[in-house]
């Protein structure tokens, strides 16, 4: 067989192993048909435009391979070859591999353990994060490569070419005090591809060591010197002494650069971060490069303004003139809007990142801030960090089922008028309950994880129960698809846990196993989309469905407008297929259990055990050791039955070679 090198017949194509390891870094690659009629391989980073790279018939033969550690390897390291002089990749293939894995020792960052460099994990004295490598928050879903949850959420994530930590995700850091790596971990962010911003010619060998490259460094815009601009009428006083060295000369220190070899005009405007180059036709350089300004064969200093003006006319909005020509910096050409937002697009996109940087920084600090409050306060303890305290715990309605919730702060404090108080922030919403002075005093002697259970115990509202997941305990900022507004991941998580509707299109994702079909005998499956309840103008309650675009609304009790906000989603699907009798939910056809087969299966096998069991006498069975003539002889104390028995066992079967159809030989039971 060879289906350990995929040569069964299949599509040309990369190894679907290969095309996994790259999708977990980021990256989408495929071999395609080329016009030469050879083959080309076309990749998409998730920071690039599409590339392409030819390919020979031994890179094809690699690509293709997969299923034995040495075939992938191969693999990947004739990707890495081609594609390494357009990407920043990981540092090797065990590194892309563990990439938006479970267990990745060291990949996406570094434990601080309790005890290690003066760090203290108790929560009662739980120290700063190390200043140099507390970047608050994390990115945003598709901002980032080579991430897997992690139950303990003790994880780092790499947007871009920073790292970033989850609110109250662990001592994590980027790279530890003094750079140690304990034995076994990997290098700290050494995985995903990023693009270098263009595309070099690709070498066709396959190189099977691949070092992981520099990280990628700022654009940075074309030199702009101030101040050594040479005023014309300094050198060149009258047209008599006009040359025109001395004229290119002044052109140059002003940003106006004429390459006579290239046939070139290079414009270096103050106002532009790039450099603009145009061809010149051989009239437009010979007038340009004249030695005199009057007579026959003189070109005047405003003719050759003219000149360059027509040149550069179609992008810029100014015209160069001689008062320019007289200061002594370079020249203030502004470009055309549009013009600019071609040429300056990478500037643009980096100016607009760093705004966003500096905003979420902002924004983070703030954040921060805030949390170094509640922690500082004795009579007060955030509930988003019950995953951090309690493990796999959350908040949820206190119902079968129950939808899970958004708890901030929690605290304790004694009123104006001598009384005790625990107030809590729940969905978005400052809640009171009264307590006693003995419980405000317990409060504030408990630990953190009995606090969170005292609360659980005062309020009726919420209920600590089994999460899955992590999603509405972080306190995670990202910007909105507008990049100028902060979304607060909590505010986020307060809307879906206050939603009243449901997308039915969600089902697959619950059980896949599953699907909406019409509520009759063999019925047909259906789409449904958005389904929410409302009351009434009259004091009643609807529920509204959208099947096969078609809205559709029933009326329902308050009972079950209550139950629908308070159960999770998967539930309130189930609750709208009870209450619309236009759908149902079903198993698709193919995912169902067989019962009947699964019974008799059972049935078989326990009559056969049965069978055995009665079959076979519960007494110890004696131990016999015969030959073809009779019991074994032996000497007690230097041999036993057994050896003698095996012993004429074989010398019987060398002598008589092997016994017919009626003769046997006992062996002992």
């Amino acid at each position: 067989m060879a289906i350990r090198k995929y040569t069964n017949p299949r599509e040309l194509d990369l190894s679907t192993g290969l095309q996994e390891v790259l999708r977990k870094n980021g990256m989408q690659a495929h071999i395609s048909l080329a016009k030469d009629g050879g083959r080309e391989l076309i990749v998409l980073g998730h920071d690039s435009p599409v590339l392409t790279y030819k390919l020979n018939e031994k890179q094809v033969e690699n690509l293709m391979g997969w299923g034995t550690t040495y075939e992938n390897k191969k693999a990947y390291n004739t990707f890495a070859s081609i594609v390494k002089d357009d990407f920043y990749m990981p540092q090797n293939f065990v590194s892309a591999s563990n990439a938006f894995g479970r267990v990745a020792m060291g990949l996406h960052g570094y434990r601080i353990g309790h005890g290690e460099y003066g760090y203290d994990a108790r929560p009662a004295r739980r120290t700063p994060w190390f200043a140099p490598f507390s970047r608050q928050g994390r990115g945003w879903a598709g901002d980032f490569v080579g991430y897997a949850p992690r139950t303990e959420g003790f994880h780092l994530r790499r947007i871009g070419d920073h790292a970033y930590r989850p609110w109250g995700g662990g001592p994590m850091v980027t790279e530890r005090p003094d750079n140690r790596v304990k034995p076994g971990e990997m290098l700290s962010g050494g995985y995903g591809f990023y693009f270098k911003g263009h595309q070099k010619e690709t070498p066709v060998e396959v190189l099977d060591q691949i070092s992981i490259e520099p990280k990628i460094k700022p654009l940075e815009a074309a030199p702009r010197p101030q101040g050594q601009g040479i005023p014309y009428s300094s050198v060149i006083t009258s047209d008599v002494y006009f040359s025109n060295d001395k004229f290119q000369e002044v052109l140059k220190s002003h940003g106006i650069v004429i390459d006579e070899a290239k046939k070139t005009l290079t414009i270096q405007s103050n106002l532009s971060k790039v450099d603009l180059q145009y061809d010149l036709k051989p009239e437009e350089l010979q007038k340009l490069m004249a030695n005199k300004v009057s007579g026959k064969g003189g070109v005047s200093v405003d003719a050759r303004l003219a000149i360059i003006n027509e040149v550069i006319g179609k992008d810029f909005n100014s015209k160069l003139t001689k008062d320019m020509l007289e200061t002594k910096e370079l020249v203030s050409l502004d470009l055309k809007p549009e013009v600019r937002q071609e040429v300056e697009a990478p500037f643009i996109e980096q100016e607009r990142r760093i705004a966003e940087q500096q905003r979420l920084a902002e924004a983070r600090a703030e954040q921060r801030r805030e949390s170094e409050r509640i922690e500082r306060d004795p009579n007060a303890i955030d509930g988003r960090e019950i995953q951090a305290i309690l493990g796999n715990k959350g908040w949820f309605q206190p119902v079968a089922n129950g939808r899970e919730m958004v708890v901030g702060e929690i605290r304790v404090d004694k009123t104006l008028n001598g009384t005790y108080v625990m107030e809590a922030e729940v969905n978005g919403r400052l809640l009171a309950h009264s307590i006693s002075a003995k419980d405000y005093q317990k409060f504030l002697d408990l630990d953190d994880a009995h606090r969170l259970k005292m609360f659980d115990k005062v309020f009726n509202e919420v209920e600590i129960k089994s999460a899955h997941g992590e999603s509405l305990y972080q306190n995670d900022l990202y910007l909105a698809h507008d990049g100028q507004s902060i979304v607060h991941q909590k505010e986020v998580d307060i809307q879906n846990a206050t939603s009243n509707r449901v997308d039915g299109a969600a089902l697959l994702e619950f059980n896949e196993r599953k699907g909406f079909y019409r509520e009759r005998a063999h019925g047909r499956e259906v789409e449904v989309g958005n389904i929410q309840v409302d009351p009434t103008a009259n004091g009643k309650y609807k529920m509204t469905a959208v099947i096969n675009g078609q809205t559709i609304s029933h009326e329902i009790t308050q009972k079950q407008y209550d139950k629908f906000l308070a159960v999770d989603d998967y539930h309130r699907m189930q609750l709208f297929s009870k209450i619309f009798n236009e759908v149902d939910i079903k198993t698709r056809p193919g995912e169902g259990h067989n019962l009947g087969a699964a019974l008799l299966a059972a049935l078989v096998v326990g009559g056969e055990v049965m069978r055995d069991g009665l079959s076979v006498p519960h007494e110890p069975r004696p131990e016999i050791y015969e030959t073809r003539t009779g019991p074994v002889y032996h000497k007690a104390g230097v041999v036993s039955p057994a050896d003698v028995a095996a012993a004429n066992f074989r010398s019987e079967e060398a002598n008589l070679g092997v016994p017919g159809p009626d003769e046997g030989i006992r062996r002992g039971m």
